[in-house]
């Protein structure tokens, strides 16, 4: 993907503070109200540098079919989409393919362009837009053009251009165009790059360049923030590596965690992968193991699979079984070729699960996962075929007593990304509000407050478990931590130790904005059943401080460790939390069906929870129904989560 033209920059915008750009064009995101479609709210009147090709000075000529604007610069599509196919081919798949392309692969761009997949995930502020025709709009009324949706140009009458009056663009342009005809005028040719240049040096303007990147993740701290008034809405995804993330299905509330996926070429580590099911499931799912990584666990004299290290090695969470033993592994592996290497391929490093093993190899390097998207219908299609390997597994069932601590400490895992969340979304907000504002203390407060009762309720937990394997996911949140610090000026630890100053970390931010996207996805589209929402609200999170934890050390200097004590301790957290749930959904049956009540039935009401105050009930009364699975939170978090039936695999 192209970042920049030249040393110029977007012209049009040159010489602009631009951060009083993007101020404004957060007003304009903010401003829009009812009267707006809410398709709309989705774009900002600005363009990345990636969209804005520099369009040919047509002039005065004559005819019908030239396509140029009042000041004579070309709005002819085939010039701009041959323009933008050259530097990004990757937009033009599918329909708009076959359309522009002919038949030996050279493109004519005399096909209609329309906003599809390709050009949703390139800029996820046009997926509202999916099916419209993409027509050149010409920024400010100059030189430079981006494709937009038609419902924002030509339809959308003034939604892009008076902003653009409103942050002086447009008066930049015009002062640009003169400067190019008075040199054209005296007998140059036209060239838009070193007039550009010319332009730059002779006005002593700075140059003003804004990505893609910058515009994703300035629409989704937005998001966030617009989510807070209404918590009930999705937070849209705007930047790349969320939206490669949002649709990889590796995420499952308290069983895996999100790692982080990078595209790969094929090789000869993933011609050859495997992948763990249980016997009678048919299912293919699309998360792989290298056969070659796989082979380690391998008994080559007998061919027998050690299935519990397997598991260890790339942290596969075990089943709950029904036959006695409480924890068994899949015992069966299929084993595919790859024979379509031009597949695309995605990599993890499994170190996000450190609840179900140390993910690592015997020799103590990092396992990896291949991701390979619609497995099934590639297996259908003969692109992955079925290599007959005969394997015994063996090994496949877990005692008691590991199998608790697994659970319990999956859960933490599992609090511990709902703490990378919250601090994702403090620190966006935050850094879209003006610091001194009522506005900014409110959100600052509040913010505050969930974090603190999540790393409460985190600490208190890694206490009373004795302890718990590191993960990517705390060098998240220690990330974040010092992100914050050094957000709002709190001294960091670099002043006094050895380590050095904050500094953004790409790895890191790929990691928390990945993690980010996978939760969000399953909390409004899949397996909402098992997404606690009461932490996901002020006046429905219990309080860490109100829970008596024990920390498993009464009576004895060693970490609880047995089996009873592990279950009587889950029930010790949650129990508070389920009668106020179950006393919540009592309260709001009673509000929507009023009947008279026994006294005795009233009084089990209070003694579980404190009647919410009146301007919530309805909105409590609300949750319980959207919510059925609400009271059954213990039963989730701690023994029921995984059935009997359920037949987990790394899909």
């Amino acid at each position: 993907m192209r970042l920049i033209t030249g040393q110029a920059g977007i012209i049009s915008y040159a010489g602009l503070d631009k951060e009083l750009l993007l101020a404004k064009a957060r007003i304009a995101y903010q401003q829009q109200g009812n009267a707006v479609p809410a398709r709309f709210s989705s774009f900002l009147p600005l363009f990345p540098i990636e969209l804005v090709q520099n369009m040919s000075y047509i002039g005065k000529k004559a005819g019908n079919l030239v396509r140029k604007s009042f000041a004579g610069f070309s709005i002819d599509p085939i010039e701009y989409h041959t323009k933008l196919y050259a530097q990004m081919p990757e937009l033009y798949r599918g329909d708009n393919q076959r359309r522009n392309l002919d038949y030996d692969g050279n493109f004519h761009g005399r096909g209609v362009v329309t906003v599809d997949a390709s050009w949703a995930a390139a800029f996820p502020q046009y997926e509202p837009f999916l099916g419209e025709r993409l027509c050149i709009y010409l920024i400010g009324g100059g030189h430079q053009a981006a494709a937009v949706p038609e419902s924002i140009y030509p339809r959308g009458g003034g939604i892009v251009r008076a902003p653009e009056t409103d942050m002086l663009i447009t008066r930049r342009c015009a002062h640009f165009t003169a400067y190019m005809k008075e040199r054209m005028a005296h007998g140059e040719a036209y060239d838009a790059a070193k007039f550009e240049g010319d332009y730059i040096i002779q006005n002593m303007l700075e140059p003003v360049t804004i990505t893609q990147s910058e515009i994703g993740r300035l629409m989704q701290d937005l998001s966030i923030i617009k989510n807070l008034q209404d918590e009930e809405s999705k937070t849209d995804l705007y930047t790349e590596h969320a939206k490669k993330a949002e649709h990889i299905p590796q995420y499952v509330p308290f069983r895996y965690g999100c790692d982080t996926f990078e595209s790969i070429p094929a090789s000869r580590t993933t011609l050859r992968l495997a992948q763990l099911y249980f016997e009678g499931d048919d299912t293919i799912r699309d998360l792989w193991m290298p056969y070659q990584d796989v082979a380690a666990y391998l008994n080559k004299q007998t061919m027998t699979l050690d299935i519990a290290a397997l598991c260890g090695g790339f942290q596969i969470a075990p089943a709950q079984s029904g036959k006695g033993s409480y924890g068994t592994y899949p015992d069966q592996i299929r084993v595919v070729l790859l024979r379509d290497r031009s597949l695309p391929l995605m990599q993890t490093s499994t170190i996000n699960n450190p609840a179900y093993g140390r993910g690592m190899n015997p020799l103590g390097m990092i396992n990896k996962l291949i991701y390979l998207s619609e497995s099934d219908e590639l297996w259908r299609q003969g692109k992955i075929e079925h290599d007959p390997v005969s394997i015994l597994c063996e090994n496949t069932t877990l005692s008691a007593q590991p199998f608790l601590r697994m659970k319990a400490l999956a859960e933490l895992q599992e609090y511990k990304g709902r703490l990378i969340d919250a601090m994702y979304r403090r620190e966006s907000a935050l850094s879209q509000l003006e610091e001194g504002t009522k506005a900014y203390t409110r959100a600052q407060s509040r913010l505050d407050q969930k974090v603190r009762k999540l790393t409460t309720f985190i600490q208190q937990t890694e206490s009373q478990l004795g302890g718990c394997p590191m993960s990517g996911y705390d060098a998240d949140i220690h990330y974040l931590d010092r992100k914050h610090r050094a957000q709002i000026g709190l001294q960091d630890e670099s002043e006094f130790t050895k380590a050095p100053p904050f500094a953004v970390d790409a790895l890191r931010e790929q990691s928390v904005e990945s993690g980010y996207a996978m939760r969000s996805s399953i909390k409004f589209f899949a397996h909402t059943e098992l997404y606690d929402p009461t932490l996901e609200r002020d006046n429905e999170f219990v309080e860490p401080e109100d829970v008596d934890v024990d920390d498993g050390t009464s009576g004895t200097d060693e970490p609880m460790n047995d089996v009873n004590a592990l279950a009587a301790a889950a029930d010790e957290i949650f129990s508070s939390r389920e009668a106020a749930a179950q006393a919540k959904i009592a309260q709001a049956k009673l509000a929507a069906n009023p009947s008279p009540v026994p006294a005795e039935q009233l009084s089990m009401l209070d003694d579980a929870a404190e009647p919410p105050a009146a301007a919530n009930t309805s909105e409590r009364a609300h949750d319980s129904e959207v919510h059925p699975a609400v009271p059954k939170i213990k039963q989730i978090a701690m023994q029921d989560l995984i059935q009997p039936d359920s037949k987990p695999t790394i899909g």
